[in-house]
């Protein structure tokens, strides 16, 4: 049955933020803590009428995947939606009237607001249970949930400041720097310079490897001196 109805790939693709739809627009449908937030961009499209008809036709469309993934994806609380502005008030109107019929065949309550002076619309729907993303993901524990990590040369600024808190409580001079595979080429092959800078601005010497199990925004530092690792020691 599963792989009859593909509904693997089909669970996959309801825990991704960016869902496409068949104009070449696409939703953003965005976590936080107080509500779901969801945006409508047009993407691929283009309309070869004016921009306020196109932008009608990929709200109604935005209104019809909406509604569905409010169901698929069992999405509880209050949502927010921004969609593409519209200057002729009829024309608000018409997508409020659409997702507000398509909201009723929801099996859960549902309440829509009109749209607000700021071009807003506002959902609350009756929220049973865990919603699909709470229910078959954890937190990552990279970005713990921010969804972003740290660039690469925010990683090599950490790393300088961690020598300089280093070197001013400790007299070892003799360091391993492990990062992962990634950000080692970056140093090597973008920021070549980088670890001889290190080295003489610090006078501490310093040796680059690999650790393929750290992420590419961590690092741990070990002593050569004292043999152990010290990362935790500034």
């Amino acid at each position: 049955i599963f792989d009859y109805y593909n509904i693997e790939d089909q669970i996959e693709k309801a825990l991704r933020n960016r869902v496409w739809m068949k104009s070449g627009a696409y939703l953003i449908i965005d976590h936080t803590e107080a509500m779901v937030v969801i945006d409508i961009n047009s993407g691929r499209y283009i309309g070869k009428k004016s921009h306020e008809e196109n932008s009608l036709k990929i709200n109604i469309e935005s209104a019809k995947e909406i509604a569905r993934q409010l169901r698929i994806r069992d999405i509880g609380g209050l949502v927010v939606i921004d969609f593409i502005d519209l200057a002729v008030m009829s024309n608000r109107k018409k997508v409020y009237e659409e997702l507000k019929k398509l909201l009723k065949k929801d099996r859960a309550k549902v309440s829509i607001s009109e749209f607000s002076e700021f071009g807003l619309m506002q959902i609350t729907r009756q929220r049973v249970g865990l919603s699909l993303l709470f229910s078959l993901t954890d937190k990552c524990q990279n970005c713990h949930g921010i969804g972003r990590t740290f660039s690469k040369d925010t990683v090599l600024t950490k790393i300088e400041n961690w020598l300089k808190r280093f070197k001013s409580k400790h007299r070892d001079r003799r360091l391993i720097v492990y990062v992962n595979e990634e950000m080692e080429d970056y140093i090597k092959n973008i920021k070549k310079n980088t670890i001889s800078k290190l080295i003489f601005k610090n006078w501490i010497w310093i040796e680059l490897k690999i650790d393929t199990n750290l992420p590419t925004n961590k690092f741990r530092v070990y002593s050569k001196s004292v043999q152990k690792d010290v990362t935790n020691e500034v």
